[in-house]
């Protein structure tokens, strides 16, 4: 709701708090995916880079995966070939 709000800070709030209260979800994934995006349109690069980070090396098992490592990777300054 927060999101379609445009309003990220409150949404970054609420995300953070089921990441808290929830530590086992199997829905996870999707609020770090969320969380990376985020910050991405934030341009807080370091914690969007550390949100899709966690979807790498902990939900590796994520339909997220790929688009996380994608975006990742150009946080990084890798180079990415198509």
């Amino acid at each position: 709701m927060f999101i379609d709000r445009n309003e990220p800070k409150n949404a970054i709030a609420n995300l953070q708090k089921i990441i808290d209260f929830f530590p086992s979800s199997f829905l996870l994934d999707d609020v770090y995916f969320l969380l990376g995006n985020i910050y991405l349109k934030e341009e807080n690069e370091p914690k969007a880079k550390g949100a899709f980070e966690k979807i790498i090396f902990d939900h590796a098992d994520s339909i997220h995966f790929v688009e996380a490592r994608k975006k990742y990777r150009k946080l990084r300054g890798d180079e990415i070939l198509n």
